[in-house]
């Protein structure tokens, strides 16, 4: 029996035999695999350090863009931290928007040209988002370059 999970992924039934767990697919593993009891919980720790490496890669890549536009120092004119206070409020947003573009399924093909545009667009929702968030916050403007290299 396979049932529908909320993450679109397909869950397999499992039945029991004497001394074996059976699963639908026909194969037979012991009762005592730990493998079989773990497999939700390492799907969800999983997904946690993929969402959780997105979000670093994601203010990463804003951090080095800072650091080839002004130069290798802290400029006064423009600070880091507030920069990176912008960067950082955006970041779980900008995870939503990937999490609606269904981006996050283990079971999904990442290869696709399809998922490609699905990042590509979230990209250029994150850069509205970092844009936005500092002005609305800062009330000021910053450099467009900096976008395109981040």
């Amino acid at each position: 029996v396979e049932r529908h999970c909320s993450m679109g992924c397909h869950e397999t039934g499992i039945r029991m035999e004497k001394g074996n767990i059976a699963l639908s697919e026909g194969k037979h593993f012991p009762a005592h695999d730990p493998n079989l009891v773990y497999a939700p919980m390492r799907y969800r720790v999983l997904l946690v350090i993929w969402l959780l490496t997105d979000v670093l890669l994601f203010i990463a890549t804003y951090a080095l863009a800072y650091f080839i536009r002004v130069g290798w120092i802290f400029s006064t004119d423009f600070p880091f931290s507030t920069y990176m206070v912008s960067v950082s409020l955006s970041a779980p947003v900008w995870l939503i928007v990937l999490a609606t573009t269904r981006t996050f399924g283990l079971s999904r093909n990442q290869r696709s040209l399809r998922n490609g545009a699905y990042i590509t667009y979230a990209g250029f929702v994150g850069t509205a988002l970092v844009t936005l968030t500092y002005y609305f916050a800062f009330t000021a403007f910053f450099s467009r370059m900096l976008l395109i290299i981040a």
